[in-house]
C-alpha cells in the first residue's frame, strides 16, 4: 500500500513539473519592463514566426529585448537535440538573419599558437 501512494505521490510531482516547463516555454521573458507593450506583432505571432524558421522544432526559451534600439523576440528552438537561435523583428515580423557563431576572433590565437582565420 505504500508503494501504491509513494508512487502515486511521484507521479503527481512529475505531471506538475511537466506542466510548469511547458507553461515557461510558452512565456515570453522581457529584457526589461514595458517591452511586450512597445510590439507591433504579438509574442504568438512572433513564435510562429520562429517556428516556421526552423521545422520541426520547438521553443524552448524565448525572450523580447532592445537591441541596439532595435525591438526584437529572440528564440531558442530545440530540434533533433540541436538548438537554433531565432531573432524576429517586433516590429515587422521578418525574421533577423543571424550571422554564424565561430569559437575563435578574428586574429586571435588558440591554444595551439595558430591564428585559425589565417591558418597559422
Amino acid at each position: 500500500m505504500q508503494k501504491a501512494v509513494y508512487f502515486g505521490a511521484v507521479v503527481v510531482a512529475a505531471a506538475f513539473a511537466l506542466a510548469a516547463f511547458s507553461r515557461n516555454s510558452d512565456r515570453i521573458t522581457e529584457e526589461e519592463h514595458g517591452l511586450l507593450a512597445r510590439a507591433a506583432i504579438t509574442p504568438d505571432q512572433a513564435r510562429q514566426t520562429a517556428l516556421e524558421a526552423v521545422p520541426g522544432g520547438r521553443i524552448i526559451e524565448a525572450e523580447i529585448e532592445d537591441e541596439d534600439g532595435r525591438l526584437i523576440y529572440a528564440f531558442e528552438v530545440e530540434v533533433d537535440g540541436a538548438v537554433t537561435d531565432v531573432e524576429v523583428d517586433a516590429k515587422t515580423g521578418a525574421v533577423i538573419p543571424q550571422e554564424p557563431e565561430d569559437d575563435d576572433d578574428a586574429g586571435e590565437d588558440d591554444e595551439d599558437g595558430k591564428d585559425d582565420k589565417r591558418g597559422r
